[in-house]
């Protein structure tokens, strides 16, 4: 009987280090901002001031170099974009448009949502959860981050056509199976109305600007950073090590460091763990 072996490829790194350049470039954040620049995402009212001040210091300071958990989101959603060109009816649904809304008061909140869908008049946003996120989103808290961001959305298309929608959220659980029935959901949200939103937006930019005129940064427990939401390592806050663009310029996390721990954020040489972070929104669609 002769035996066969697997072939071994050649050259292993030149092939895959080709291909994750290619599916980092297609999920490439399309969302820019500069330091100092007044521009708040749809996600910021859902983040804690602290980190808010932060975003608006610093700008855009990370650039996705390495493959993680957003860029498996960003992957299903040029998916997403593809079936609906392909199959649905012509002019029901509309993709990543990205809006933006002068707050009168010298800032922006600017957004980009995943899908419309016209017929029914829903705003949906696809997720790619763990199971222990999946459990908490499908709570629907009208003040999750995903139930402000999908609302942020809403007021963003209602100030461009004035016109209101209802929201909701298309999930994939990567933990679910189908014993449990949770592989996946489409789940309507509650939502606040346009003028609610806004409001939380206006208020959010004014304490931020306070903060900046006087160069000073939050210190109650409701506005700084939870930075132990994904437990410790070593003594060190997971969050704030893989999770965070602004480590390594945010004077908390350095303060309350293991020498060891910000060695590895000032040298870069740290592998961040499987974990969620905001999805990046596709700047060019592949087609399939």
């Amino acid at each position: 009987m002769t035996e066969f072996k697997a072939k071994q490829p050649i050259d292993t790194g030149s092939w895959a280090s080709d291909f994750e350049t290619l599916l980092l470039l297609g999920t490439e954040y399309s969302g820019t901002a500069k330091p100092g620049e007044k521009v708040l995402s749809a996600s910021s009212i859902g983040k804690e001031l602290y980190y808010n001040i932060l975003q608006v210091k610093h700008g855009k300071i990370s650039d996705q170099k390495t493959y993680g958990a957003n860029t498996t989101g960003s992957i299903y959603q040029l998916g997403l974009d593809a079936l609906i060109e392909k199959y649905a009816e012509p002019g029901r649904y509309t993709t990543a448009e990205r809006y933006k809304l002068d707050l009168g008061n010298g800032w922006i909140v600017s957004g980009e949502y995943d899908i419309i869908d016209h017929k029914y008049n829903i705003i949906i946003d696809g997720k790619v959860l763990s199971d222990s996120s999946y459990k908490k989103v499908v709570m629907n808290d009208i003040n999750h981050d995903y139930n402000l961001q999908v609302a942020t959305y809403n007021m963003l298309e209602f100030h461009k056509t004035g016109n209101t929608y209802s929201g909701a959220l298309h999930i994939v659980n990567k933990g679910g199976s189908p014993s449990k029935d949770n592989v996946m959901k489409n789940m309507e949200l509650f939502m606040h109305d346009v003028d609610t939103i806004k409001q939380m937006f206006i208020e959010r930019s004014e304490k931020i600007q306070f903060h900046l005129d006087n160069n000073t940064m939050p210190t109650d427990e409701d506005e700084i950073c939870n930075i132990f939401a994904y437990g410790k390592s070593n003594g060190s806050a997971n969050r704030c090590l893989s999770y965070c663009d602004y480590n390594k310029v945010c004077p908390r996390y350095n303060s309350n460091t293991p020498y060891f721990a910000s060695s590895q954020i000032r040298n870069l040489d740290m592998e961040a763990p499987v974990g969620e972070k905001e999805e990046y929104k596709p700047v060019e669609k592949f087609r399939f």
